[in-house]
């Protein structure tokens, strides 16, 4: 498509797409249409059956949170390695924690034990 038009070549003698649109009909109705588009002020709503929607977003919270869990259960569901990984890294990461809260299970009110923990 570059080529075509001679991108990147200088010596390309066809026509300057830029300024064949500059001066093209199609080119002076949509400068026309954006300038009144941005002199003209919106239009105000004054339909009155229209109720006030004071939320900011289109979703409640939970709407919001409920779509969210369920892209994120699809995604965990489509790839069972990733789901796998977690149940490994709880099984192997387990022990070691229990092992640990055990230890301060079976502390004693001695200050010399208390300072080796």
């Amino acid at each position: 498509m570059l080529t075509s038009i001679g991108a990147g070549n200088p010596d390309y003698r066809g026509p300057d797409w830029a300024d064949m649109w500059a001066l093209s009909k199609e080119h002076r109705v949509r400068v026309g249409q954006i300038t009144r588009a941005m002199e003209t002020p919106p239009a105000t709503q004054t339909d009155t059956s229209v109720s006030d929607d004071s939320n900011y977003y289109a979703a409640s919270f939970l709407t919001q949170t409920l779509v969210v869990l369920r892209r994120a259960f699809t995604a965990q569901w489509r790839k069972p390695e990733y789901t796998y990984g977690k149940i490994v890294i709880q099984v192997v990461s387990d022990p070691p924690s229990q092992l640990v809260d055990f230890k301060v299970i079976t502390l004693t009110t001695k200050l010399t034990v208390m300072r080796l923990v």
